[in-house]
């Protein structure tokens, strides 16, 4: 896009002071075309919410995000707050710490990375949902001065509905939390079922690769965990961090593919 026309996003401003760098159907385009849609359904929601400004009880609960939302709280930060490299840092260090005090943290993981098919990905990943349950630290992207949060318009799927939305996966109420705070007095009928998003859900969890016949997950792990990733050598965050501001979901995947037939 030229830094003069209007932003993709449709906010009516100006792509330079807007989301300058990401590209009109690129991978994070998508994501946030896709945060537009889930802002108005929550909007459309009862929404029995009970957060408030400085209100911070879902920021010290460890839950998991994918890569391309991960990229995108950067994207804000650095455009908010400068440089990453510090943030990276102390997710790094978080992840090093926890793993000692939780070594079932990392062999969860480790299963996830390594999952083969959809059931073996899917018990991996309840494992570590288990796992992060028992974990209480902040989020590395909370303002401890100011219990708020630093990438505010940036922030994940799970932290833009507070806990208040569901996948019908259970008919127990309390696992479709992530905010104890928000609990008390509220049924299914007053939450947001992710359900009526579809298509657009699931397409946001996968690349396709034509060119290689293969589809590929954008996992879910901690926060932290990406932090470790990318400030210990296994990943490369600006590699990444381009290409999904760069490319469409098809082209990000043959690239990936490529990347990995290359090692």
């Amino acid at each position: 896009m030229e830094r003069n026309e209007k932003c993709f996003c449709g906010s009516g401003k100006k792509y330079k002071y807007c989301h300058i760098g990401i590209e009109k159907d690129s991978v994070l385009s998508n994501l946030i075309s896709f945060y537009q849609i889930l802002d108005k359904e929550l909007e459309k929601s009862k929404n029995p919410a009970k957060c408030h400004t400085g209100c911070s009880a879902c920021c010290h609960q460890v839950f998991a995000i994918q890569l391309s939302e991960f990229l995108y709280a950067c994207y804000g930060y650095q455009r908010l707050h400068g440089n990453i490299e510090n943030i990276l840092n102390v997710g790094s260090s978080v992840y090093s710490r926890l793993v000692t005090e939780y070594p079932e943290l990392s062999q969860a993981i480790q299963k996830i990375e390594f999952a083969t098919d959809a059931a073996s990905y899917q018990k991996s990943s309840g494992q570590l949902a288990e796992c992060m349950g028992r974990i209480k630290i902040p989020c590395i992207f909370l303002n401890s001065s100011t219990n708020l949060c630093m990438v505010y318009d940036y922030r994940p799927i799970v932290c833009r509905y507070y806990g208040l939305a569901y996948l019908p996966i259970s008919d127990d109420i309390d696992k479709f939390y992530i905010c104890k705070e928000n609990i008390q007095g509220v049924t299914l009928s007053d939450l947001v079922n992710l359900d009526i998003l579809g298509d657009n859900l699931i397409e946001l969890s996968l690349f396709k690769s034509k060119k290689y016949n293969a589809v590929m997950f954008d996992m879910l792990f901690p926060i932290f965990y990406f932090c470790y990733l990318f400030t210990s050598g296994k990943d490369n965050f600006n590699f990444k961090f381009e290409k999904m501001k760069k490319l469409s979901r098809a082209k990000y995947a043959d690239s990936m593919f490529e990347r990995n037939l290359k090692k």
